[in-house]
Parts: C-alpha cells; sequence; structure tokens
C-alpha cells in the first residue's frame, strides 16, 4: 500500500490487512452488494438491517489481542473479530494511515463493534461493518 493521507484525513483509507479468517470473510453473504442504505443504517441500526437484509452476518465481539512491532518500526494491534461466521484476525497498520488505525482501535477497546452488522461485503474487495446496533437516538 502507498501513502494514504489523503483518505486518512478523511476517515476511509486502509490501515489494516487480514492475516487469519479470509475463509470467514468469504461465507459471509454477499448478495445485498451495495443495497443497504448509509443513512438508513445510521438512523435506525440493526432494526433497519434485520427487516430488510435478514442473511447479513454480524460481529459478536471485537478485541486486540496482540501488538507487534512491523519493518517500519512502529507498534501495531492485532485484532480478532468474531463474527456469526467464525474469526477474522487483522494486523493494524499506523504507519499505512495513523488517523484511521488509532482510531479503529480506541473502537475496539471501547466495544463498538461488538454487535455490529457485516452490512457491505464485496467480494474480493471489503466487507464493510461499524454502525452501531442501536442507531442513532
Amino acid at each position: 500500500l502507498k501513502d494514504n493521507t489523503f483518505l486518512d484525513g478523511m476517515g476511509f483509507s486502509p490501515f489494516g490487512e487480514i492475516t487469519r479468517g479470509m475463509d470467514t470473510v468469504h461465507k459471509m453473504y454477499y448478495g445485498y452488494a451495495e443495497q443497504p442504505d448509509q443513512g438508513q443504517i445510521q438512523l435506525q441500526g440493526n432494526m433497519y438491517l434485520k427487516s430488510k437484509f435478514p442473511q447479513l452476518s454480524y460481529t459478536k465481539q471485537a478485541e486486540v489481542i496482540d501488538t507487534r512491532t512491523f519493518p517500519a518500526g512502529e507498534a501495531s494491534k492485532v485484532v480478532r473479530c468474531t463474527t456469526t461466521q467464525g474469526d477474522v484476525v487483522m494486523d493494524i497498520h499506523p504507519e499505512w494511515a495513523p488517523v484511521g488505525a488509532r482510531r479503529f482501535v480506541e473502537l475496539v477497546r471501547a466495544g463498538f463493534f461488538d454487535g455490529a452488522p457485516v452490512f457491505r461485503v464485496l467480494p474480493g474487495f471489503l466487507a464493510q461493518w461499524g454502525i452501531p446496533a442501536e442507531g442513532k437516538k
């Protein structure tokens, strides 16, 4: 990956890689593709997703399980997401996108992803999750 400074400032940059669990990602339902509406997800959370997209996968728990030092010299976190399809383990690389990597680890530690839907899966490209289960209050 290259310098992601521009995307990192907008909160849309890659900051990690899956090191174990690609078989789990491949089990996640991808038939809805881009159908889930981001605005409705943010407003209604899981109520909207469960009623309109019943085959989605969910994150049961996300946790920091290790710290490693990578060749760039920065300490990185290793995160495991236990989903309804199995476990996904990711190495988080702060040198790729410091803002996004730091925020992701903060949210993992705060339990933000526990119960979060995997609401967009595009095979070979991404699996996106992270909207709070309750939506906006």
